[in-house]
Formats: structure tokens, C-alpha cells, sequence
């Protein structure tokens, strides 16, 4: 399955949450690794839990990883230059 892009990632949470969601806004984060790019979401920014979160990403077609159990969800998209890019 190939990767979505982070533009449609903020796309759909932004449309889903009925806020704007770009890089660093409150409770989104990215870090690139090579040529794997990720977004971290915070979930307790959107108003929902970890779970309905990941299952709604997992439902639109996004790759979620198992990262915090408790806190933040891993999502990969598509490369872009992300924080950490040049490494």
C-alpha cells in the first residue's frame, strides 16, 4: 500500500476535528528518519482518545506504528523534509 502524504493527513484531521492542522501546531510533530517521514499526534489536542484516533487514521487508509501506548501515535506518510531531514 503506498504511503499518503501529510498534506492529506492534516486534510483529514482537520476536516474530522473541525480545526486547522498544520506542523507544530498544538499536538503535531513530525521527525524524518532517512527517507521515512513521520507525523506525532498528541490526541488529547483533538478533544478524542489514542484509540479512536488511531482506529480513524487506520479506517482512512494512513500506516499508524505502535509507538507511546499512552501518549502520542506514530504516522508515516509520504517523504518530506522533515525535522531532522539532514542527518
Amino acid at each position: 500500500m503506498a504511503l499518503k502524504s501529510k498534506t492529506k493527513l492534516f486534510e483529514y484531521l482537520s476536516k474530522k476535528y473541525n480545526r486547522p492542522v498544520e506542523l507544530d501546531a498544538a499536538g503535531v510533530g513530525d521527525e524524518t528518519y532517512g527517507r521515512q517521514s513521520m507525523i506525532y499526534i498528541t490526541w488529547e489536542n483533538f478533544g478524542t482518545t489514542k484509540e479512536e484516533g488511531e482506529r480513524g487514521l487506520k479506517e482512512a487508509g494512513f500506516t499508524v506504528h505502535k509507538y507511546d501506548p499512552d501518549y502520542a501515535s506514530e504516522v508515516q506518510v509520504s517523504y518530506f523534509k522533515g525535522w531532522h531531514w539532514d542527518e
